[in-house]
């Protein structure tokens, strides 16, 4: 529907819902995310408009569409934005800066800050932004966002250390085999078969007896080699990883089947 329609011609239409009081917020919503599939810079005004909303929802939705577009003319919206109490968009807000400020040393002073802070988002998006700092400074400030009591700043911080892709990250990551457990226990090994391409799977002894006896010879593939030595194995069976329902990989030792066994169940459409 947008595609037909030039924007400079229907934009007003879209703002003017946009602006609307009777105008439900899933409706601003998915006007805006339209916006954001179209890609087109001339939706550019009405997106930053939405960026000025009262609704949070609504300046998250505008948000993604102006980063959709790499603009840098919603940065007055961004300090605001960063003090939201809407978590999603104080995350997405705090990636915005850092595109426009890129390795401002005003802004990388912010990030270090940002990693010993009381709000668990800030942390988050400290261990996401890691890899502007110095390597040497990054991943120390990573092993200790690893420890992390939240569950999404430590997710965070191993992405990081998958980015940063150094071999001195192996010994560290191993070490968190041992504390860890379920989801990040499973993103542990994950991570470290796509940085060495062993096939060690979850057992932590494993992986130390390997890196105790080839640790300091091993180099470090690429992830292109790591991804193709990965596929083969999964394509052979060779893996280890069987722990599956249906196609659904199993990550931990806890499962909660759920069972609908309501009267829409037994529609003949669904059966």
């Amino acid at each position: 529907f947008l595609t037909s329609y030039d924007p400079e011609l229907s934009a007003p239409i879209f703002q003017e819902f946009l602006k609307g009081k009777r105008t439900h917020l899933l409706v601003k919503v998915l006007i805006l995310d339209a916006l954001t599939d179209n890609l087109d810079k001339r939706w550019e005004a009405t997106l930053l408009q939405a960026a000025s909303a009262k609704e949070e929802v609504v300046q998250l939705a505008a948000l993604r569409g102006l980063e959709a577009l790499k603009s840098d003319g919603h940065e007055e919206f961004l300090a605001k934005m960063c003090k939201s109490k809407l978590s999603e968009l104080r995350f997405e807000a705090y990636l915005a800066r850092a595109r426009i400020l890129g390795h401002d040393e005003g802004w990388l002073n912010e990030i270090r800050k940002l990693s010993v802070s009381k709000d668990a988002v800030q942390r988050q998006i400290s261990a996401a932004l890691s890899g502007t700092l110095p390597r040497a400074e990054a991943m120390e400030k990573l092993t200790v966002l690893l420890r992390d009591s939240n569950l999404a700043v430590k997710s965070e911080a191993l992405m990081a250390f998958s980015q940063l892709r150094r071999k001195d990250s192996i010994p560290i990551l191993i070490g968190r085999m041992d504390v860890e457990s379920g989801t990040m226990k499973w993103r542990l090994q994950k991570t470290l078969e796509m940085l060495t391409a062993k096939p060690f799977g979850p057992q932590m002894s494993a992986w130390k007896r390997w890196w105790a006896d080839e640790g300091e010879e091993f180099s470090l593939p690429s992830r292109e080699e790591a991804k193709s030595i990965l596929h083969e194995r999964d394509v052979w069976g060779e893996s280890g990883d069987t722990s599956a329902f249906y196609g659904l990989p199993i990550v931990s030792d806890r499962v909660i089947f759920i069972l609908d066994t309501s009267g829409s169940m037994k529609n003949e459409h669904i059966s």
